[in-house]
């Protein structure tokens, strides 16, 4: 029984081991395609199959800030030929998705200032166009991110750039 035991601990270790390799593998080629500057579409592909094959804070902080970029796109209005409702919809989807991959980030690893970090920079992004309450998630969750790293300039500078996005008349953020 030992015997059998002891195959089956080595069988799940061999399995789990072999997914993390997996999925680091995926994700070093997200990595290296962003690198390259492959379109985002190709980056996420590579990012999303990293996420479901292994759970980790890196791939959905990576994800989290590839809807970043596509969110910043949205916002600067480069739709196309998209209708206000289809805009509204895209932006909805996307800042969803941001939100979610940058929660899931800290919820994989709550201790990891830069999933806090990233969380915030997910509502800075929005802070431009006036999303309620945006600023204020964005400012707590730098909070969170500098309990846990009080020592990072990133921390002071992406509330720098926040109160910046805050202190503009709202027909000047566009220009940000």
């Amino acid at each position: 029984l030992r015997g059998y035991v002891q195959t089956v601990g080595l069988a799940a270790g061999v399995f789990w081991y072999g997914k993390l390799f997996i999925a680091t593998s995926l994700f070093q080629r997200a990595l290296i395609l962003a690198g390259q500057g492959a379109s985002l579409d190709d980056i996420e592909a590579r990012t999303g199959q990293a996420m479901r094959t292994a759970a980790s804070d890196r791939f959905s902080r990576f994800s989290a800030q590839i809807w970043i970029e596509r969110l910043r796109s949205v916002v600067q209005g480069s739709g196309g030929g998209a209708s206000d409702e289809e805009r509204r919809t895209l932006f909805q989807n996307t800042l969803g998705n941001a939100i979610r991959d940058a929660r899931g980030a800290v919820a994989l690893n709550e201790a990891g200032y830069l999933n806090w970090l990233v969380l915030g920079d997910v509502y800075a992004a929005v802070v431009p166009i006036g999303i309620g309450g945006s600023y204020e998630q964005a400012i707590e969750s730098y909070a969170e991110a500098a309990k846990r790293n009080p020592t990072s300039p990133a921390i002071p500078l992406a509330l720098c750039e926040d109160g910046a996005h805050r202190s503009r008349p709202a027909r000047d953020r566009h220009r940000a």
